[in-house]
């Protein structure tokens, strides 16, 4: 008896983890009751009599019935992952954008690592409920619970699991992060780009106000304005599409570390005033000196890090648009 209770409790306690509607734990804990009502759906599942009606199946085909669960065969692509995911309530509760999914058909297996990608972003998981079949039954969960409910499914006899994780495929494609020297080279080139833009500018301030260079004062409120107006173009090109005309020459391109999708406006401002003490060279030491030391192998200077961006070489692998 307190085994059973037990018991009882965990898949209560499961049940709570994947959804809050009760009904759940009604069905589960009443097999032969679900199988009576639904006896039609479950032989889909191969499931003949109510004997082979586990808790576990019913689990799954309550949560496919009621779309709080998505089943795909291994032959669909990530499309088809991108409209059934979308169609889920938490997915759509929490503005998760995964039309990034459709922008190239791929293999289920690649598509699954790169929606759960996106979907951590947001604090949610994919967890794979296995019935034996080969088919994906595929439920979204908090990320804070995923474990505790693979765990939970393990003690009562059955399998929930995480996708593989993997940090350096995505769409079947090598993720190639920036070397640290191809980052200087580029960073050299937006340097080089702001003096050409500034002498540009200076000389055309002059003309407009019929003075010589030698005028400290044109110079001086010139160059203020052309590298202002350079520097918030470089923080808004950033922000929309990941590069600088350094960055560009080069291949590289910043994105978000958690999903790789484009940075926003928000880190990139973030990351720009985090840039502006390079002149200092103390700071600039520091920020490659943390790029140098960073353990995770991005590559990622203290300004990176604070701004959850990473630099990629999209010239010789991933490129994600």
């Amino acid at each position: 008896m307190p085994e059973q209770k037990a018991v009882q409790s965990e898949w209560q306690r499961l049940c709570s983890l994947l959804t809050a509607d009760s009904r759940l734990l009604e069905a589960v804990t009443h097999p032969a009751s679900y199988f009576d009502e639904n006896a039609e759906t479950l032989r889909a599942r191969g499931i003949h009599d109510v004997g082979q009606a586990t808790p576990w199946v019913i689990c799954i085909d309550w949560l496919e019935r009621n779309n709080l669960l998505v089943e795909l065969a291994p032959h669909e692509s990530s499309l088809e992952l991108q409209v059934d995911l979308d169609s889920l309530a938490i997915v759509r509760g929490q503005g998760v954008d995964l039309s990034a999914l459709g922008t190239e058909l791929v293999p289920l297996p690649d598509a699954l690592a790169w929606a759960d990608r996106l979907l951590n972003a947001a604090g949610l998981q994919l967890l794979r409920l296995e019935d034996g079949r080969d088919s994906y039954s595929l439920v979204v969960v908090w990320q804070a619970s995923a474990d505790e409910a693979t765990q939970l499914a393990e003690h009562l006899g059955s399998r929930a699991r995480a996708l593989p994780r993997s940090g350096t495929v995505v769409f079947g494609k090598q993720l190639v992060v920036g070397s640290i020297g191809a980052r200087i080279a580029a960073f050299a080139l937006d340097l080089v780009f702001l003096a050409i833009v500034a002498n540009i500018g200076v000389g055309v301030g002059a003309l407009i106000n019929g003075s010589t260079s030698s005028e400290g004062g044109v110079i001086f409120t010139t160059l203020g304005i052309v590298g202002g107006v350079y520097l918030i173009g470089l923080i808004v090109t950033v922000g929309l599409s990941g590069w600088t005309p350094g960055l560009l020459c080069l291949g590289l391109r910043i994105v978000r570390e958690d999903t790789l999708m484009r940075a926003g406006i928000g880190r990139a401002l973030g990351r720009g005033v985090l840039l502006l003490p390079v002149v200092f060279w103390p700071w600039w030491v520091l920020l490659l000196v943390t790029a140098v030391r960073d353990k995770s192998g991005r590559h990622q200077g203290l300004h990176d890090s604070l701004s959850r961006t990473m630099v990629l070489n999209v010239r010789r692998g991933l490129d994600p648009r």
